[in-house]
């Protein structure tokens, strides 16, 4: 199984970022992953990284974002980690360490469990029969807040390879500026001075909270911000699925951090007529 790049039109290249030697030390000081210095860089976007027919590492220029997947290991056919989840997470704590992320910012670290299944389809009835359940790969989930004021965007999952060396991670932990900081702190105060939350139709707040949010891991931007969450219940019992909506201090809403920057706008400029300019 390849890992590929997806190549996004209308993406300007960004030259000169890393070398091929600058992102093997990298590779190898935060995910202990070994390339051949001759391997080639490639670069998208904002994203630079390095790229072999069963290894890809990848970062981004604009945030401390790192991607890491090896084919090999992280397909679940190869001897799977065998240690305890406590050295899963002292594993991660260590790639955490190693790209400089403050310790005191990890809110939680725990453990998941993935579970895989093989039967047998009767094309006929469309049963599956004979199924047999088995656990798959442990992943490691550590979240992020700033003293005290959760950023609900950043996170680390990560599994490794039974030589306890990583075969799939996603590191996405921006640097947050003193301003935003500041602005959530704020938010956390009117939260607990008794904050109302909008009406949301055939809905109630269930859960109100000071968050910091950014633009996902891949992004071509990186917009960070304060804002006050607000998770809303049904009314109905039936009715399973809770809403959450962003809004600022005076209550109106707050549009989520940007995925892509805006494209190019192709055809939108009038033509002349014929046989003018």
């Amino acid at each position: 199984m390849k890992k590929k790049f997806a190549l996004l039109g209308f993406l300007p290249l960004l030259a000169g970022c890393c070398t091929p030697t600058q992102n093997v030390r990298l590779a190898a000081k935060i995910f202990d992953m070994k390339f051949d210095p001759a391997t080639k860089t490639v670069e998208v976007a904002n994203l630079t990284g390095l790229r072999t027919d069963n290894d890809l590492f990848s970062h981004r220029n604009d945030s401390r974002t790192y991607f890491l997947y090896d084919a090999a290991r992280a397909s679940g056919t190869a001897p799977l980690f065998s240690g305890t989840d406590e050295e899963l997470l002292a594993l991660a704590a260590g790639v955490l360490k190693r790209a400089h992320v403050p310790k005191d910012e990890v809110a939680k670290a725990r453990v998941l469990q993935e579970q895989t299944g093989v039967g047998a389809f009767d094309r006929t009835t469309h049963a599956i029969t004979d199924r047999k359940e088995s656990k798959g790969k442990r992943y490691a989930l550590l979240t992020r807040e700033i003293q005290g004021v959760p950023v609900v965007s950043s996170r680390l999952l990560l599994t490794t390879g039974y030589d306890k060396r990583a075969a799939f991670a996603e590191l996405h932990w921006p640097v947050v500026s003193k301003e935003v900081l500041r602005e959530a702190k704020r938010l956390q105060s009117l939260v607990r001075e008794g904050w109302k939350a909008p009406e949301e139709q055939a809905a109630r707040p269930e859960t109100i909270e000071a968050v910091i949010i950014h633009s996902p891991a891949m992004a071509t931007v990186m917009d960070i911000q304060a804002v006050i969450r607000v998770i809303y219940k049904p009314a109905e019992a039936r009715v399973s699925m809770k809403v959450q909506r962003f809004f600022d201090a005076n209550g109106q809403p707050v549009t989520p951090p940007r995925t892509f920057a805006k494209m190019p706008e192709f055809g939108s400029r009038k033509r002349g007529s014929q046989g003018k300019p």
